[in-house]
């Protein structure tokens, strides 16, 4: 039976100037939420000429007006002990984010755990700011007073908790070294309708042994009730495949053990059709890339072996060696783009380089978080916000461009090692960590990064296993999320974590 929501079991928190890591939610004991309101569009209907009927006029398409903002009163009572944090928040007209949370039998004021389903408005920013009647002339008009704020948002979406499953238990048997969901909403239109996560990929390593065997792809197109193996048959039996990233239509894979990349086109793969194909052209012997990231068949980045960052605007026709090694002879090991010009990439001995044109590359103006230490992972939340992990199991962040750095803790830092982040939208975080046992863990921050728990939310647990290498998200579903590793004797492991 569905348990319906009740207006006595919401209570609000304010994320002033949006979430982030430095951003601590603010209870708001006084506010109440109204109604919410989402403008999707009119609909204006295309007709023709009716063939089989006259003074008929068949519908042949749709045009769909502009989306508007998602936008809510908030509704509280005017404080007589301090400022109003309405007309605070009118008089500055900045974004924030608000947070609806409903919960019965915990803590409302515990943000991460005291919940069983939260509404997100992101970006939102006042339109308007009234209160009641402030005096009165008689007695029949004492009363509390009210003051509202009509906010205006970017984005809107519902938290809720994420339970683990396995997916491909039976295909995947080696380890997964990194995942990816290559999706977008379809309604139906260019191909099978999909809510954003029905498209994955999943790398596995090649099998050690005689014979060996190479290393391959296991993915869907239905969210894992039919898989499909592709065998990277470009890559040698004992040839470690690093990473894998779309771009445009086609599939890629990185290697530094072949020193070159390899690639075929999705749409073949994924019919069981189709080959694939090295790609040397521009690489180094020795400098293999390690990590790829793409945003389009334009804008590839890779990071390699002995300092090198190659670039490609068509992966079929090779690379350019846009770092040669003059800003480090040390491997680099991961890759992120916020945008064509701003890319950072990160390494051991607690290298960071950033690019400010997508080209030419530069130290970090304050280096790197943690002398000596080797970087794992980054990802840019912002164009002068990045996240690092470390492979000492430690969490980084700056928020000036990589001038000065900060540390944030989470259960079990310092141990193990952290080896993914990934934002898919602002306010929600995914992060892979080996714990103190061994055991990989995701943790998850509904905060923007402000503080990080945990998954699942609730009870049960994630599958067994030795380590998670990726995770994969999307900001189709900020409740989905994919991860990639290792359990005992080399066997792979892909898990899927999903809310109701």
């Amino acid at each position: 039976m569905v348990d319906i929501t009740r207006t006595g079991f919401s209570r609000m928190f304010l994320l002033e100037q949006r979430a982030g890591p430095d951003t601590n939610p603010a209870f708001q004991g006084l506010w109440k939420a109204g109604g919410l309101t989402w403008d999707q569009g009119d609909i204006t209907l295309v007709r023709k000429p009716s063939e089989t009927q006259y003074d008929a006029f068949d519908v042949i398409g749709k045009i769909i007006g502009a989306q508007g903002n998602p936008t809510m009163d908030i509704t509280g009572l005017y404080p007589l002990d301090a400022r109003s944090t309405f007309l605070k928040l009118a008089r500055r007209g900045c974004d924030n984010d608000m947070h609806i949370h409903f919960g019965d039998c915990a803590d409302p004021k515990d943000f991460n755990g005291g919940w069983k389903k939260i509404v997100v408005l992101e970006g939102a920013r006042a339109t308007s700011f009234s209160t009641e009647d402030l005096g009165a002339l008689n007695t029949d008009e004492r009363a509390l007073v009210h003051e509202t704020l009509p906010v205006s948002g970017e984005d809107l979406y519902e938290l809720v908790p994420i339970s683990f499953g396995q997916l491909a238990g039976v295909q995947i048997t080696r380890e997964v070294m990194d995942v990816a969901i290559i999706d977008a909403v379809n309604c139906g239109a260019c191909g099978l309708p999909s809510d954003g996560t029905q498209k994955f990929f999943a790398l596995e390593n090649f099998a050690a042994g005689s014979p060996g065997a190479n290393a391959q792809i296991v993915a869907s197109v239905d969210g894992g009730s039919t898989i499909v193996e592709s065998t990277i048959s470009t890559l040698g039996a004992a040839q470690t495949a690093n990473r894998l990233a779309g771009s445009g239509v086609y599939l890629v894979v990185v290697s530094d053990a072949s020193d070159s990349l390899h690639y075929i086109r999705i749409s073949d793969m994924m019919r069981g059709a189709g080959s694939w194909t090295q790609v040397l052209t521009g690489f180094t012997a020795t400098k293999g890339p390690r990590d790829i990231y793409s945003l389009g068949p334009t804008l590839n980045w890779m990071v390699a072996e002995g300092g090198y960052i190659y670039f490609s605007s068509d992966i079929t026709s090779g690379v350019t060696a846009d770092e040669q090694g003059s800003l480090t002879v040390l491997n680099l090991n991961a890759v992120h783009a916020f945008d064509s010009s701003n890319v950072v990439a990160v390494g051991d001995g607690n290298i960071v380089l950033v690019s400010r044109n997508g080209r030419a590359w530069t130290a970090a103006p304050g280096g790197g978080p943690a002398f000596g230490v080797n970087l794992n992972a980054v990802f840019m939340r912002g164009k002068d916000e990045w996240w690092v992990g470390s492979a000492a199991g430690r969490l980084y962040y700056t928020r000036d461009g990589g001038t000065t750095w900060k540390e944030k803790a989470f259960p079990g830092n310092g141990s193990g090692a952290v080896r993914d982040i990934q934002f898919p939208v602002k306010g929600v975080g995914y992060m892979s960590h080996d714990g103190a046992t061994g055991g990989g863990r995701i943790l998850r921050s509904i905060s923007g990064g402000n503080s990080w728990y945990v998954l699942p939310e609730g009870t049960g647990s994630i599958p067994t296993n030795t380590r998670i290498n990726q995770v994969a998200a999307t900001k189709d579903d900020p409740n989905y999320v994919l991860g990639g590793g290792i359990v005992a004797s080399n066997d792979g492991i892909l898990v899927k974590g999903t809310g109701v």
